[in-house]
């Protein structure tokens, strides 16, 4: 019999099980991995101590990671030998959700306690990084974040503004004892004022990505170069002081900063909590509890050094 067109070879059984375990319904957790986890956060802003423009980030913990970016919507990846598989995110816009039809698969070619190196191995993974700046062959080579500090932490409390999208408003505060309580505003899960708590893990790994951060030395206001955008804020208060940070848009802030915000605007879906409406009394940053409102903000004033002689001012 006379067959035309390309000759295929057949695949091994491995692939083949490969293969139905990615097109199956994909969990997330980590399977044959090597002796190392990839649990944590990993991050790639510099290549040869130059700084990357636009940092590339990658976070696991449990069932959900997030790739590229410290934001967005959380979703799922499994490790199969040396094949990561990352599902797409969930898309929303208006009434609309779309995604979770693609996995993202990448080739894991090294993993320690302090770098993981991976590389796309298929188009779909390839195209995601078109507007990431990577080595030539789109080599990540992946710096995990780790604590470099010991903050005694007793509150934290964290605002995210709207914007002209379908950004997540919302105002949290978290004690040392997990108590958490919850000002939903939109585009939430929740919406209203809650209370509750969150786990034992959950506030271990929000320690840590605070302790990441060099707090002394943090800028009290971080300002994309764009405006209608969303804006972050977060204040930590220790046993002997008191930090605090906002972030208009994703752009000049440090990604461990970044990561944070992305942790406390996640942390209240895995919450115990209960509709509290006397929640707003139990806030003790007002200041900041104040600037969550239905609408975006007005894009931060320059700094005074970005201010020429000439610019006519008030």
């Amino acid at each position: 019999m006379n067959l035309t067109g390309p000759i295929y070879p057949i695949m091994n059984l491995s692939r083949i099980i490969l293969l139905l375990l990615i097109l199956g319904n994909l969990s997330c957790t980590e399977k044959n991995s090597p002796g190392y986890t990839v649990q944590g956060d990993w991050k790639l802003d510099s290549i040869n101590d130059q700084k990357l423009e636009r940092p590339i980030f990658f976070s696991f913990q449990d069932s959900s990671c997030a790739y590229l970016v410290p934001y967005g919507e959380l979703t799922h990846f499994k490790i199969i030998e040396d094949t990561l598989i990352i599902r797409e995110k969930v898309k929303r816009r208006n009434d609309l959700v779309h995604g979770e039809k693609i996995n993202y698969l990448f080739k894991i070619d090294s993993l320690t306690d302090d770098f993981l190196s991976i590389h796309p191995i298929t188009y779909e993974s390839k195209s995601i990084l078109n507007n990431y700046y990577t080595a030539k062959n789109n080599q990540l080579n992946l710096k995990k974040i780790k604590e470099k500090y010991h903050y005694d932490i007793k509150r934290v409390g964290f605002y995210s503004s709207a914007c002209f999208g379908h950004c997540p408003s919302m105002y949290l505060e978290i004690d040392s004892d997990r108590n958490i309580f919850f000002n939903g505003v939109l585009y939430t899960e929740k919406t209203g004022f809650f209370s509750g708590s969150i786990s034992e893990s959950e506030f271990e790994i929000i320690k840590k990505k605070i302790n990441s951060i060099d707090l002394k030395n943090i800028k009290k206001q971080y300002s994309a170069s764009w405006t209608d955008d969303q804006e972050c804020g977060v204040v930590v208060r220790t046993s002997n002081d008191v930090f605090r940070s906002n972030a208009y848009g994703f752009d000049q802030e440090p990604i461990e900063l970044r990561a944070l915000f992305h942790k406390l605007m996640e942390v209240y879906k895995t919450a115990k909590l209960v509709p509290d409406t006397l929640t707003k009394y139990s806030f003790e940053f007002e200041a900041m509890a104040s600037l969550v409102k239905p609408f975006p903000p007005p894009p931060p004033l320059p700094s005074i050094e970005n201010i020429s002689m000439e610019d006519d001012l008030p």
